[in-house]
Order: C-alpha cells, then structure tokens, then sequence
C-alpha cells in the first residue's frame, strides 16, 4: 500500500485516494488491520473522480500537495485526460510527482504524451517495462482542466464509465 509506506517514511499527512468505493473499504479495512504499526492514519476521503477534480476540491483535501504517489495509474489511455487533470489540481510546480509506470502496450505511450502537455516527465528509474517517472508541473497557473463533464462518450470503444473511470467492459 502506497498510503501505509508514506506514513512509515514519516510523512505528517498521507491522503489516500481512489475513484472506487470498493477499493476505498479495502483500503479501510487494510488501514486498520496495521494501524499499531503506523505511525499515523492516513486519511481516506470520498472517492476521487479524477475528471472532477477542480481546485478548490483538491484545495478541501490540502492540495496543493508536497508529494504525490501514483501506482498503476498509467495503464488506460483513455483516462489519461482525467488522470492529468487530478494531477494538475492537487499539484504546483513545487509538488514532487512520483508515478509507478508500467508499459503494457505501445497505447500506453498515449498517457505519457497526455502527461507531457502539463508536465515534464522524467523517468528516474527502469527496469525493463516498469519505470519510475518523475513529473513537475510546467504551468502554475493551471488550476485544473475543467472535465466536469465527462461522460461516457469519451471513453474508447470497449471500455464503459464506472465511478468516474474507464474500464474494460464486462
């Protein structure tokens, strides 16, 4: 869990987030199985829709945030606008981004290209497919990408919109 192993690098506050209610009960039950063993809780709002993210909703979590920490995030081009659009709100030019990156497909390289219109993406480590990329944000002024209103339509053929992410169809 990404959330438990910043709070036992020490930081003050640890927010963890995710778009599914399901996972956001996992993850409860995980925080309070090792709660004697952390050092504090991290905190678990609401679900984050990454499309509705705007900044004063990422201003109501403590955004702008110090660090950011993303794994398995990458993986589906179709939500790379929403993904980059999360990231601008809770972030400023001064938040260290940090993203667990695994190359799948060549589609994948879609997000990257995304990423790279708000940010520089320096990939820091490698091992084979998997990489740790580093972003900071190039526009301070950029609050948010305003995706409020996506919808289902802008999800690619396969794929259907399911709390507030694109997934593989059943």
């Amino acid at each position: 869990q990404v959330a438990m192993t910043a709070s036992l690098c020490g930081a003050a506050t640890v927010a963890a987030t995710d778009g599914d209610e399901n996972s956001l009960r996992h993850l409860e039950e995980v925080l309070d199985a090792n709660a004697a063993a952390l050092p504090r809780r991290p905190d678990v709002p609401p679900p984050l829709r990454w499309e509705a993210a705007t900044a004063s909703s990422a201003k109501a979590l403590g955004a702008p945030f110090d660090v950011v920490l993303g794994a398995d995030v990458t993986y589906n081009p179709a939500n790379a606008e929403a993904l980059a659009n999360a990231l601008v709100a809770h972030t400023n030019r001064g938040s260290n981004v940090l993203l667990a990156h695994k190359r799948r497909q060549p589609a994948d390289d879609a997000t990257l290209d995304t990423l790279r219109r708000y940010f520089r993406v320096d990939q820091l480590a490698a091992d084979g497919a998997i990489s740790t990329l580093g972003l900071t944000k190039l526009d301070d002024k950029l609050a948010d990408l305003d995706l409020e209103a996506a919808a289902a339509s802008n999800c690619n053929p396969g794929f259907v919109r399911k709390n507030g992410a694109c997934l593989v169809a059943d």
